[in-house]
């Protein structure tokens, strides 16, 4: 009964932590922006854009990589991977 009991309380922790993960996108983040003195504009230009635009290519490329070769073990993924470097 006690696993029961522990499953349901590490739930709803877990649930609560997403919460309040997602709640500083709506709450910390505007709070800070104002504080600080930035627009959104240059949140995104100079914060979210940076991060997000290598990402399609290098998946692009990872799935090029995985096409081309089929690499099936950790040693000729490694070699495609430096092939393509």
């Amino acid at each position: 009964m006690d696993l029961a009991l522990a499953s349901v309380a590490e739930r709803r922790s877990s649930r609560y932590v997403n919460l309040r993960s997602g709640a500083k996108y709506f709450c910390v983040f505007p709070y800070t922006m104002r504080v600080v003195g930035v627009s959104l504009y240059d949140l995104l230009r100079h914060g979210v854009l940076p991060a997000l635009l290598p990402g399609p290519p290098m998946m692009a490329m990872l799935y090029a990589i995985r096409w081309a070769f089929e690499p099936s073990a950790l040693f000729p993924v490694g070699c495609a991977a430096f092939v393509w470097l």
